[in-house]
C-alpha cells in the first residue's frame, strides 16, 4: 500500500511539473528600473532573499501566477524568483515592439563571419557566444537598435543589432512569421557613398526617382549588387531589403578584414592553387561573392578568392 501511494505521489508531482512547464507564459519586465535593479525574490514578498535582478524589457517566463506576486524565470540568466505582477507585461507570439516574440523562421543575416552575441545591448558588453549567417534564432525582446535573441542550435541567449536579423525592416516583415531562410547567392559587393556622413539614400521599387520608396540606406552601408538598369543598380541590403539605387551613390567594392590567418586561392574552392596567406586583421577589398567564396583585392593590386566566413565586413 505504501509503495502504491509513493507511485501515485510521484505521478502527481510529475504531472504538476509538466503542467507548469507546458503553461509557462511568455512575458517581459515592465518597470522604470533600466539598470537591472528590480529584485528577483526567493518568495512572494520583500522580506525574502534576493535571487537576482532583472531590468526593463527583459524576457521572462511566468511559471506561477499569483494575485500580487508571480514566480518567474529570467530567460537570459536562467534565474528564478518572484516579482510583483505590476512589473509583468504579458506577451503573445504576434506582438511587436519591445514585447517578447517567439519568432518563426527568423534567421541571422549575412554578417561576414562570426557575429558576437553580447550580454547586453551594446558593444561594451561581454560576449555570450557567436552566430553565423543563416543560424535560426528566436527573438525574445525586440528593441529599437538591439534585440535579445536565443540561438536555436545551442541555446545561447544575448543581444545582436537589429540590422543582422534577416528581413528586419522589410515591408510586410513580422517578428512572428519572419522570412524564408536567406539563401547564398552570387553578387557584386558595393558600398553606399554620400557627401555627408549623416545623409541617407532612398531605395526605390524600380529604376526611377519617382518610383515608390522601399527603404533607406546610410553612407557606408554594405550592398549586394545583383543587376544594373541604366543609371541604377538593383541591390539587396544585409537584412533582405531589395530595391534600386542611383549609381551616383554607389562605390563598387567593400572593405573587409580577415578574422584569422587566411589562404588566398586562385579560384572559388579550397582545391584550387594557393596564391598567398593573409595575416589575421589584414584589410582587403571585397569585389564579389560567389556562394561561400569572395573575390578580393589585396596588397597593391593582387586578386584572389577567400572563404567568406573568415571575413568581417
Amino acid at each position: 500500500m505504501k509503495r502504491f501511494l509513493k507511485v501515485c505521489l510521484s505521478v502527481v508531482l510529475l504531472l504538476a511539473l509538466l503542467t507548469t512547464a507546458a503553461f509557462a507564459e511568455s512575458a517581459v519586465v515592465k518597470t522604470q528600473y533600466s539598470d537591472g535593479s528590480l529584485k528577483l525574490r526567493a518568495g512572494a514578498g520583500t522580506n525574502y532573499a534576493v535571487n537576482g535582478y532583472v531590468k526593463n524589457g527583459d524576457a521572462i517566463d511566468v511559471l506561477e501566477k499569483g494575485d500580487v506576486w508571480s514566480k518567474v524565470k529570467a530567460v537570459q540568466s536562467g534565474k528564478t524568483g518572484y516579482i510583483k505582477n505590476i512589473y509583468i507585461k504579458a506577451s503573445s507570439s504576434g506582438s511587436t515592439g519591445s514585447d517578447m516574440v517567439r519568432g518563426k523562421n527568423v534567421y541571422v543575416s549575412e554578417n561576414g563571419g562570426s557575429l558576437k552575441v553580447r550580454s547586453g545591448a551594446g558593444t561594451n558588453y561581454g560576449i555570450n557566444g557567436y552566430v553565423q549567417h543563416g543560424d535560426a534564432i528566436t527573438i525574445l525582446s525586440l528593441g529599437n537598435k538591439w534585440s535579445m535573441i536565443r540561438v536555436e542550435k545551442n541555446g545561447v541567449v544575448g543581444f545582436i543589432r537589429n540590422e543582422y536579423i534577416y528581413g528586419y525592416g522589410t515591408p510586410g516583415w513580422s517578428t512572428d512569421a519572419g522570412l524564408d531562410k536567406p539563401t547564398v547567392s552570387t553578387y557584386d559587393a558595393a558600398t553606399v557613398i554620400t557627401k555627408y556622413s549623416t545623409s541617407t539614400v532612398n531605395l526605390r521599387k524600380s529604376a526611377s526617382a519617382s518610383s515608390e520608396k522601399v527603404g533607406e540606406v546610410k553612407r557606408g552601408t554594405y550592398l549586394k549588387v545583383t543587376g544594373s538598369e541604366g543609371n541604377w543598380y538593383k541591390v539587396t541590403t544585409r537584412n533582405g531589403v531589395t530595391g534600386y539605387i542611383s549609381k551616383s551613390y554607389v562605390s563598387l567594392g567593400a572593405t573587409g578584414r580577415t578574422v584569422a590567418n587566411l589562404n588566398v586561392r586562385q579560384g572559388a574552392g579550397s582545391s584550387t592553387t594557393k596564391l598567398a596567406t593573409l595575416a589575421k586583421g589584414t584589410s582587403v577589398t571585397i569585389l564579389s561573392v560567389d556562394g561561400n567564396w569572395a573575390k578580393i583585392r589585396y596588397g597593391k593590386s593582387s586578386t584572389g578568392y577567400v572563404s567568406i566566413r573568415y571575413l568581417n565586413y
